[in-house]
């Protein structure tokens, strides 16, 4: 087994052992902080008992062979940054690393190539990756207490009225949902093109898609940019009905999923009504193999 001073990162396939089992107290040492850094995050060991693990100060993976042969390789980054996280290997030893703190995005390796390819986006960093055989990348993130994840994304939605009046004034309810601004724009809410580089998250928060959704993912940095853009193009204006934060949380300690509902709604009488709705879910170990399937369904519909 290996062991990282300060690994939060997901365990995979983590040995069975029985009730009576004790430690080997001399344990060996093979990679000290002189070479994998002060602070290493994650560690992969493979059916062969190779061990990959990054230097997060120099941006270098450093691989065992039977913990003799070394092999090191420079991964994207810059010196000092400490940005690099978790890592995964598959079975045809590519290696995916986590680089969401400094760009963004997971990124795939191979030791025999100088080149990576980003594989995803990713919202700030993850604290797990697992890659299944069909090379489908799943994403573990904790909240700041270390023990909630976030699936998925954080979204924000809003639906807006259109500046038509409607046929019959008299009934409210009906006149409301048929007067519900179903256009895309462009930014601005205008119908001419802005020459103006963008990220894609601000374009597509102003297009229709059952609502006007906006996904907060990226950096802080890149966050905190959008949401000044967002403010800047007036997202939110006279003619926003409604503004909806939706996120998903799974607690792994107690096997709970809860989903956190904030809806603000804006009438045409002036006033802001308010309401936040959370909703806990659990799988009860009693239907064990029904909540298992069930569960796992509910983490890829969201992921």
């Amino acid at each position: 087994m290996c062991f990282t001073k300060y690994d939060l990162g997901v365990s995979y396939n983590q040995p069975k052992l029985c009730s009576n089992a004790t430690w080997n107290a001399a344990a060996i040492t093979f990679a000290g902080s002189n070479i994998i850094g002060p602070k290493p995050f994650g560690v992969f060991v493979n059916r062969q008992n190779t061990v990959y693990a990054i230097n997060r100060q120099n941006s270098t993976l450093f691989v065992w062979f039977n913990q003799t042969t070394i092999v090191t390789k420079s991964l994207h980054g810059y010196v000092g940054d400490i940005a690099l996280y978790s890592l995964f290997v598959n079975e045809q030893n590519e290696i995916f690393v986590d680089n969401g703190y400094a760009f963004n995005q997971v990124e795939r390796y191979t030791l025999n190539s100088t080149n990576y390819t980003a594989v995803m986006p990713v919202c700030l960093t993850c604290d797990g990756i697992f890659v299944d055989i069909k090379n489908n990348v799943y994403l573990n993130g904790f909240l700041n207490d270390k023990t909630n994840r976030l699936i998925g994304w954080v979204k924000i939605k809003q639906n807006r009225i259109t500046t038509k009046l409607c046929s019959d004034r008299k009934i409210i309810q009906i006149c409301s949902s048929k007067n519900e601004d179903q256009t895309s724009y462009f930014l601005g809410w205008t119908n001419q093109t802005i020459d103006e580089q963008l990220s894609s998250s601000i374009m597509n928060s102003f297009r229709y898609s059952n609502g006007y959704i906006y996904d907060l993912r990226g950096s802080l940095n890149s966050l905190q940019t959008n949401l000044s853009l967002l403010h800047q193009f007036q997202w939110i204006d006279q003619r926003t009905k409604q503004i909806q934060i939706e996120m998903t949380l799974y607690n792994p300690n107690v096997e709970l999923f809860i989903s956190i509902r904030f809806i603000s709604q804006f009438p045409s009488t002036g006033q802001i009504s308010s309401n936040l709705r959370i909703q806990p879910i659990q799988f009860y170990r009693s239907f064990f193999s029904f909540s298992l399937s069930f569960r796992n369904s509910f983490l890829l519909f969201f992921v």
